[in-house]
């Protein structure tokens, strides 16, 4: 048998609403692929109390391999850490059991991931906001582009066409190990991509939005009270182990910055910045980081207003 090309993880917990939609999708994407290449799916069902587990054994799935585990972790860190172990793929992805994939997709990259030549292929989410059905079909990939290691370090760092998410990203299996996916409840997949980031070569940027990506009350990503965001402390401490060289400090400083903001933002100002956090954001030469053109206007500007009041909070 040909070797598995690219292994996708799907870690569901109480999906039942939208795992059938996520799998047919994955069908999709594959459309056309030519039958040596192979595709699984390593579906991990954490501690779902609705009919998830029944509707996922009862998908007939079409052009790819479904591999069924159930565990009680209740934590998607230590889901996706075992996922890994799984994992025969040449490449792994990643795809949230309510997202979906572009009709397709899969089948216009699977010439990259068969190539071997990428540590990294990177693509741009396509934010979807509520519960509707969604459905994407993509033609042709747009606007590719080659990074070295300092390129991909760089653009990930900037957090603009891409960010820290796992989705969206295919990572040659073989540059990561089971120790490179923290057992944190959230925010983990930001240091799994850092490493794979930092360890990358040769990288590819596909400017074409193949990952439906919803955006849903209770995610991460609406976090209004601001008790998820402290978590991200741990998470920047660890991306700053990681990408060591002088010229990343910079973006890492904006990282810093973004993050002392947005825990004022979100919490309506009811929660303090740690004094760890005020330290670095204090220690950050602010001539410096207005003049760096890699840094994005927004991060700029919040240094400047953190910097007037950092004092009162």
């Amino acid at each position: 048998m040909e070797q598995c090309i690219l292994s996708v993880i799907i870690a569901a917990h109480n999906a039942g609403n939208y795992i059938e939609e996520c799998l047919a999708s994955l069908d999709d994407s594959l459309e056309k692929l030519p039958e040596k290449y192979t595709v699984e799916a390593i579906i991990i069902n954490d501690t779902s109390s609705d009919n998830t587990l029944e509707k996922i054994n009862n998908y007939k799935e079409l052009n790819f391999i479904k591999r069924v585990f159930s565990v009680e972790f209740k934590n998607v860190g230590k889901v996706r850490r075992f996922a890994f172990t799984k994992c025969s793929g040449k490449y792994i992805t990643v795809l949230d059991s309510d997202d979906a994939l572009s009709k397709n997709s899969i089948t216009l990259i699977m010439d990259y991931l068969v190539s071997g030549k990428y540590d990294l292929i990177m693509t741009p989410l396509n934010e979807i906001i509520g519960n509707n059905k969604i459905k994407q079909t993509t033609s042709s990939l747009d606007k590719i582009k080659k990074l070295n290691n300092s390129e991909a370090c760089t653009f990930f760092l900037k957090q603009k066409e891409v960010q820290g998410h796992l989705i969206g990203k295919f990572i040659k299996t073989e540059n990561l190990s089971v120790m490179h996916f923290p057992e944190i409840s959230c925010y983990e997949d930001m240091i799994t991509t850092s490493y794979a980031v930092e360890k990358s070569t040769v990288a590819l940027y596909i400017n074409s939005k193949i990952y439906l990506y919803r955006k849903r009350d209770g995610s991460t990503s609406h976090d209004r009270d601001g008790s998820k965001i402290l978590k991200m402390q741990y998470v920047l401490e660890q991306m700053s182990n990681i990408f060591k060289k002088p010229e990343s400090k910079p973006m890492l400083d904006a990282l810093w910055v973004k993050l002392a903001s947005d825990i004022l933002s979100r919490s309506g100002g009811k929660l303090k910045i740690p004094e760890e956090i005020k330290t670095r954001v204090k220690c950050i030469n602010l001539i410096a980081f207005l003049m760096n053109i890699n840094i994005r206007m927004s991060r700029k500007k919040a240094l400047i207003k953190l910097r007037i009041k950092l004092d009162d909070f």
